[in-house]
């Protein structure tokens, strides 16, 4: 049973990773460019499968330095055995949690040294009994793995218990608001945690927090219409004050809806906008036939009123067309270039 579950939280990797590399409001190449020393991008992503039937939501939350979001002040972040490490994730879920690290070197008995010498630590910090899963090469790279067994409260209590007072400054609000009633939602399906990105030789991390539930089964038919509001829980969503930049916020909402070839954008509320990043409002940008997806992303621009009508809506056909036992060997295809992606894209 472990190792399903311990796929279902790749799963989640897998579409938080690809969004963090793919759209540009949450680069974090585009954030270093960015001057402000203390300054946050938070997003709010939803994820339409119309091949599927299913539904992914996420929150997440990337800082430029360790004051907004960091790891657990018991894991030593420039301990020597993290110097070729480029990335570290930590997940918990009701079914199980997951540690993950990717070393830059292609030697896996050296990397499962380092990780074995930090995984201690991290099991101490995040309360969590971490052992060895497996190691494998991966794009130049070596992943180790760790998983720990069910979490014995709510995610919800873990989150308020450990997640949140450890590796989120208490005064961040904003889309971090949401994040308790986004894990009441759908309690067996949410999952949350911490993720940390840098260049292989130095210290420089940037830490992600993500909280959101995945797979969750949508009605079939012709079309849908995406109440975003109460897909995370909320009766608004504000930016957070970190996330203003020159006057302009980093605090996106964005719908992916794949196939786009089954998919034609319809409506959506507040109004369709044509200049991204400062005017508040939906952008919908053209088909991509390489991403396959409808995409619309929903900018606060320069207006920190809250937003209280949040929606968009989709015409096309929502029907499962794999059968379900090839839906897990897909989604562990997806996350090993979910891994790939995370590797050059991130940390550069």
């Amino acid at each position: 049973m472990l190792d399903k579950n311990l796929v279902k939280i790749t799963i989640c990797f897998s579409i938080l990773i690809l969004a963090l590399a793919i759209c540009k409001p949450v680069s974090a190449k585009e954030a270093k460019m960015i001057p402000p020393p203390n300054y946050l991008i938070e997003q709010a992503l939803v994820t339409v499968n119309c091949s599927e039937a299913t539904l992914t939501t996420v929150i997440s939350l990337m800082a430029t330095n360790d004051t907004l979001i960091h790891y657990p002040s018991g894991v030593n972040m420039i301990d020597p055995n993290f110097l070729l490490c480029e990335s570290i994730f930590v997940s918990a879920a009701p079914m199980g949690s997951s540690l993950v690290y990717i070393f830059n070197t292609t030697n896996i008995a050296d990397a499962t040294t380092y990780a074995n010498a930090i995984t201690p630590s991290v099991s101490t910090a995040f309360g969590l009994s971490f052992t060895y899963y497996g190691a494998g090469s991966s794009d130049g790279g070596t992943n180790v793995t760790y998983v720990a067994p069910a979490l014995g409260i709510s995610l919800l209590s873990y989150y308020n218990s450990v997640l949140n007072p450890s590796c989120l400054k208490p005064d961040l609000a904003g889309f971090s608001n949401a994040i308790p009633n986004l894990l009441n939602l759908h309690p067996s399906q949410s999952y949350a945690g911490i993720s940390a990105h840098k260049t292989s030789g130095i210290y420089d991390w940037q830490c992600i927090f993500f909280a959101g539930y995945f797979n969750i089964v949508i009605p079939t038919g012709a079309g849908y219409t995406l109440n975003i509001l109460n897909l995370i829980g909320a009766t608004s969503l504000t930016p957070s004050s970190y996330a203003s930049v020159y006057a302009y916020y980093m605090s996106t909402v964005a719908v992916y809806v794949e196939p786009w070839t089954t998919a034609t954008f319809v409506s959506c509320n507040p109004a369709n906008i044509s200049m991204q990043y400062m005017t508040r409002g939906w952008y919908v940008f053209p088909p991509d036939l390489l991403l396959d997806t409808l995409t619309g992303i929903f900018y606060f621009g320069n207006d920190t009123t809250p937003v209280t009508l949040l929606t968009f809506t989709f015409s096309g056909t929502i029907i499962p067309e794999f059968p379900s036992f090839l839906i897990l060997p897909l989604f562990v295809a997806v996350t090993v270039l979910a891994v790939a992606f995370a590797k050059r894209k991130l940390p550069t």
